[in-house]
């Protein structure tokens, strides 16, 4: 017979890494712009907009179709700002004051 060794625990629920909180809270961002947007749109009737949904046979479809879109492209935008306009870290970078520019001149790079 077969005797199975205990399995090892699961390890531990880590934190979030920090791009990802990063990227995350930029899409959420993002989204929530993109949502109140498609909002004030229909809202305000900007180009007869309210009047064509409510003309629908399935209005309710149409505002989430709107709203996902929206929240989808305006997501992806933020998250791409975001990155782009990321600084470049090293991978030495323990220190705060690594990070400030230094000078130019005999102690600078």
């Amino acid at each position: 017979m077969i005797k199975h060794q205990p399995s090892e625990k699961p390890a531990p629920a880590t934190r979030i890494p920090i791009l990802l909180h990063f990227l995350g809270r930029h899409m959420i961002f993002g989204m929530s712009f993109g949502v109140a947007l498609a909002s004030a749109m229909i809202l305000t009737n900007a180009a007869g907009l309210n009047d064509l949904i409510a003309g629908d046979h399935n209005p309710y479809l149409m505002v989430f179709l709107l709203e996902f879109m929206f929240a989808l492209t305006f997501a992806s935008v933020a998250m791409g700002v975001a990155v782009m306009t990321m600084r470049p870290q090293r991978a030495h970078d323990d220190k705060p004051e690594d990070k400030l520019p230094r000078p130019p001149g005999p102690t600078g790079p």
